[in-house]
């Protein structure tokens, strides 16, 4: 795939640059983010409620990324 060089934003249209780790990094985040913005933001609360469990659930995973207890990407036996 050619890169589109006709972007401005300072990306290219392929993502072969990307390292794993910083989908590892950024696909919970964006995990966390979704689920904190309809935790404040959905009309029913039982939405509300289990978005608030994700957020729960995704701040451990990012915590336990942080803190070494949890390595992504590797196999478990």
């Amino acid at each position: 795939m050619d890169n589109d060089s006709s972007r401005n934003d300072g990306h290219d249209a392929t993502t072969s640059g990307r390292e794993p780790a910083d989908v590892y990094r950024t696909y919970p985040l964006g995990q966390l983010a979704t689920a904190f913005t309809t935790a404040v933001t959905h009309h029913d609360p039982r939405v509300r409620a289990r978005a608030e469990d994700r957020v729960a659930r995704w701040r451990k995973v990012l915590t336990g990324m942080a803190d070494g207890t949890l390595t992504v990407g590797s196999r478990t036996q």
